[in-house]
């Protein structure tokens, strides 16, 4: 049996002046690790209330975290295996809809930016992602962000966008079943077309600037690739696009600042039997490392993150390392390699050189990075650890009745 501690552990129940249901007047969606245990809820609510959220998942704890988890993952790996790829979409109504129509080889990561450990679990069953994320400018940003990462990665990356707007569970009701198949199965586009696609739209012939500024926009996502090929298949299209001669338009890419690339730095393994104090100890060293590498993308970048972590720092040659990139900001407003890496000692450059790479850079969201710092910061400072061990004790409880449910089937 589960005491009523644990269910507020897990944000099944919340207290006010007692305790009650979180997810009251809601349709719940179970959501399952990549093994098939549950480990959380989504409530959709069924009665249109405006003072409520549609949705509400279950908040991050021991064992839930949204950004670890593709909803229909576990459900979907023989059908993606098969087909060897994966539609990748916005929420888990557009998966219920896709499944109606009998095409099984879906994931969603409902709502969320793509994440590194999303695209790990993707990454363990196919290299192919047809991406299908909502059509409205918060859809659209969220995908050329993901292209861009999944990119990193070396996927295979193609884009579906429904027309007018619509979500996959609009257009069945629109359209019905069999033209929704049809029209996933013939419809896609490659990732470079359509990014290029979206920065046409707001390209005006008649104008210098906005031609330039096209142009601009072309040359920074054809960095993203860093392939000869595609460059100059690109930059054919371009020239005809805004009558400049391919020759110029060489020459002006080819005078493009090579921009600070930078890699997510590996989560450290441990094994079952590595103490847990050690285990939070490194997992704060990757999070540090991975602001310090969005740190080096703008200035602006800089000051929030050293600003919001406010000295919560565990190493100290990370903690000096963002102290440089203070003293460097101050004189310049871009980041160049070699002018900042003269100011670090040896050991700085070590650990410094662990975050770059030729080929790649890492995006993410500084808020969650940071927040994720502190808590470990947090864990990391505990005189007690009885906290950390109800909750794990917790997890395994969970584990056990998953298990068990799943045997009893």
């Amino acid at each position: 049996q589960f005491s009523e501690l644990d269910l507020l552990n897990v944000g099944l129940i919340r207290k006010a002046d007692n305790y009650y249901d979180t997810f009251q007047s809601r349709i719940i969606f179970p959501l399952k690790n990549e093994d098939g245990y549950i480990v959380g809820f989504s409530g959709r609510i069924y009665n249109q209330d405006d003072r409520f959220s549609k949705y509400l998942n279950s908040s991050d704890n021991a064992i839930f975290n949204k950004g670890n988890i593709l909803y229909n993952f576990s459900d979907a790996k023989t059908e993606i295996k098969k087909a060897n790829f994966v539609y990748l979409f916005e929420g888990f109504m557009d998966v219920i809809a896709l499944h109606k129509v009998g095409i099984d080889n879906t994931v969603a990561i409902m709502g969320t930016s793509l994440t590194d450990n999303q695209i790990r679990l993707i990454q363990s069953v196919t290299n192919t992602v047809v991406l299908s994320l909502d059509g409205d400018e918060a859809g659209i940003h969220a995908t050329q962000k993901a292209i861009f990462l999944l990119n990193r990665y070396k996927f295979n990356t193609r884009v579906i966008l429904l027309p007018d707007g619509l979500d996959p569970d609009d257009y069945l009701k629109k359209f019905g079943k069999d033209k929704l198949k049809q029209y996933y199965e013939k419809n896609s586009l490659s990732a470079i077309d359509y990014l290029y696609n979206i920065e046409k739209r707001k390209l005006n012939k008649g104008d210098v600037e906005s031609k330039l500024a096209f142009k601009n926009s072309i040359f920074a996502i054809l960095q993203e690739y860093n392939s000869i090929a595609l460059n100059e298949i690109i930059l054919k299209k371009l020239s005809e696009e805004i009558d400049v001669s391919i020759d110029s338009l060489l020459a002006d890419f080819n005078k493009q600042p090579k921009k600070a690339t930078i890699v997510t730095p590996e989560p450290p393994k441990r094994t079952g039997t590595a103490d847990k104090a050690e285990q939070i100890r490194d997992r704060h060293l990757y999070y540090e490392q991975k602001l310090i590498s969005m740190s080096l993308l703008s200035k602006r970048n800089c000051i929030t993150i050293i600003s919001a972590l406010d000295n919560n720092f565990i190493d100290k040659d990370n903690y000096h390392i963002f102290l440089h990139l203070k003293d460097y900001y101050d004189q310049y407003e871009e980041f160049e390699l070699e002018l900042f890496t003269g100011r670090l000692s040896e050991i700085e450059k070590e650990k410094f050189n662990l975050i770059l790479n030729p080929k790649f850079e890492f995006e993410g969201n500084i808020e969650e990075l940071v927040q994720k710092v502190k808590d470990y910061v947090v864990a990391a400072n505990e005189k007690s650890t009885g906290n950390l061990s109800d909750i794990e004790k917790l997890g395994k409880k969970i584990k056990r009745k998953s298990r068990t449910t799943t045997l009893q089937r």
